[in-house]
């Protein structure tokens, strides 16, 4: 299944696909997981493009279902929340990426405050 996700990988041109941390995620898991994971991620994205934010919040959280520690995700769902207005959801993913020591914490957190 590794030789299937990188030819999809290497198709979309994405590599393997990244953690966030710029650790690949290969050899972890189901490939399909890899896959759906990077489905959902991308479903985010083009919802987030489309300002559909109830819709990337949903897709978001699903990746992050699949990739937990998938730290350009969780930054992801963190804005879809603010630009949803939810600062409840948008703090609670601040924590997350704090707690992950990413320096996307503290990107969310100006972002938040930027715009509230």
């Amino acid at each position: 299944m590794n030789g299937l996700i990188k030819r999809l990988s290497d198709v979309l041109g994405h590599g393997y696909p990244s953690n966030g941390n710029g650790r690949a995620m290969r050899g972890r898991g189901n490939g399909s997981h890899a896959i759906e994971f990077i489905a959902h991620r991308n479903q985010g994205t083009l919802h987030s493009t489309r300002e559909q934010w109830k819709d990337a919040i949903a897709a978001f959280r699903r990746a992050i279902e699949l990739r937990p520690e998938d730290v350009k995700t969780h930054y992801n769902l963190g804005v879809a929340y603010v630009r949803a207005d939810d600062m409840v959801g948008a703090m609670k993913e601040y924590e997350v990426l704090k707690r992950m020591g990413t320096e996307l914490a503290e990107t969310l957190y100006r972002t938040i405050h930027q715009l509230y």
